[in-house]
């Protein structure tokens, strides 16, 4: 796993405003680049590995926050932590759509190739 922290401290002191809209959409752009570069691996990695690397970059990104001195607001652990459960369970009912979406689409071929070899034979 990656640390993200001093990547996006030294992003953040290069904005040239430093101000909370700027930081977001930096922080998005990271999530954006991140989640891309990851899916452009070969080989391939994991879902669960995509989604520890965003877990990772969020902690960074909430750390970054929090020690900001531009910071509007100061977003408690608590609150972090929220988030970092959020985020988990959004990848993790992704990750139960998407498989679950291929297992019922593979259903649906081996019945087809049933019928159509049923079809073939009679």
């Amino acid at each position: 796993m990656a640390d993200y922290y001093p990547v996006l401290v030294r992003a953040v002191s290069r904005l040239a405003m430093d101000n909370a809209r700027a930081r977001q959409e930096l922080y998005e752009h990271a999530r954006t680049f991140l989640v891309a570069q990851l899916r452009k691996l070969d080989p391939q990695i994991s879902a669960p590995k995509i989604m520890r690397e965003r877990v990772a970059l969020e902690t960074a990104i909430s750390r970054v926050e929090a020690e900001s001195p531009f910071a509007q607001t100061r977003v408690t652990s608590k609150k972090r932590a929220g988030t970092a459960t959020k985020i988990l369970a959004a990848t993790l009912v992704g990750i139960f759509v998407i498989g679950g979406a291929m297992a019922i689409s593979t259903v649906i071929d081996f019945r087809r190739v049933i019928w159509v070899s049923e079809r073939l034979i009679n």
